[in-house]
């Protein structure tokens, strides 16, 4: 048990976080949410998310509230920076476990191995993607994230049933309004805030293009036609269809006929009731 405390501390000081293990009586603090799961920082992908989290501080500045994350050689003056976890897959779920902030952690877990492959099949996007800056892609989801710390939504949640997903995916629309807010905050400003908004903003849309290609394409002609609602429906109870919500963010802040005809595709078929696919059957 002692070695294991000494390595997890080598660990979190490669990462510049070794003040968490001051914090480890915190019950939102990392240390303990990394001790209580037997979780393991990495290496793997730190450049990627070194280079995000500068990106994502740089538009969080233009927005009230102190919100900056730290990582590694990234760091923050503002009071309580938000600190993120950069795990192997011990432990974790290779496909549900890519980026999140965990209930019972004031933090932002990365999968490193989950992160690179989801990042892998967007830039492929069955053959049809477009290439995207990954720094400012995972930027965009940092915005996010934060959103989710801003709500408190790490906090137990134990005494909140839940069982149609109607709250977790309300706290998801929150979790992007606040991403929107940062990105327009950044966007309305000047210097550098600017123009990492602008980075972000147009690796997004292309982001979002090859994220519809990698879903729709990978589905048949009555998926596409609304025949069944596989493709336009949300995909399960904690998430808000992602495809739904990336184009109808991209429309927002870089608008086009293509991704306006997107967004009412799937408008329309989200608005169908369940009798409809019934009848089709």
């Amino acid at each position: 048990m002692a070695g294991a405390a000494i390595q997890l501390t080598r660990l979190l000081a490669v990462f510049g976080l070794a003040g968490m293990l001051a914090s480890c009586d915190d019950p939102y603090g990392p240390a303990a949410f990394l001790k209580r799961y037997d979780l393991e920082p990495t290496s793997a992908e730190q450049a990627l998310v070194e280079a995000a989290a500068t990106a994502a501080n740089s538009v969080l500045v233009s927005i009230d509230g102190g919100w900056a994350f730290e990582f590694g050689g990234v760091t923050s003056t503002v009071p309580s920076p938000v600190p993120i976890l950069l795990l192997s897959n011990r432990n974790l779920a290779p496909n549900v476990d890519v980026i999140d902030v965990p209930e019972g952690c004031r933090c932002v877990l990365i999968q490193a191995s989950a992160i690179r492959k989801w990042l892998d099949v967007a830039r492929d996007a069955n053959g049809y993607g477009d290439p995207f800056d990954e720094t400012f892609a995972l930027a965009f989801m940092l915005l996010h994230e934060m959103g989710h710390i801003a709500e408190e939504d790490y906090v137990d949640r134990e005494g909140k049933p839940d069982p149609d997903g109607k709250l977790a995916k309300q706290r998801e629309e929150r979790a992007d309004a606040f991403a929107e807010k940062a990105l327009r905050a950044a966007l309305g400003g000047s210097g550098e805030a600017v123009q990492v908004a602008q980075s972000i903003v147009a690796n997004l849309n292309v982001l979002a293009f090859n994220v519809y290609y990698a879903n729709a394409l990978s589905q048949g002609l009555s998926e596409l036609m609304c025949l069944t609602s596989t493709l336009y429906w949300d995909m399960g109870y904690s998430h808000p269809n992602l495809v739904f919500r990336m184009m109808t963010m991209a429309g927002k802040f870089v608008p086009s006929p293509q991704t306006a005809q997107i967004v009412a595709e799937f408008v329309d078929c989200r608005g169908k009731p369940e009798s409809y696919f019934e009848i089709l059957k």
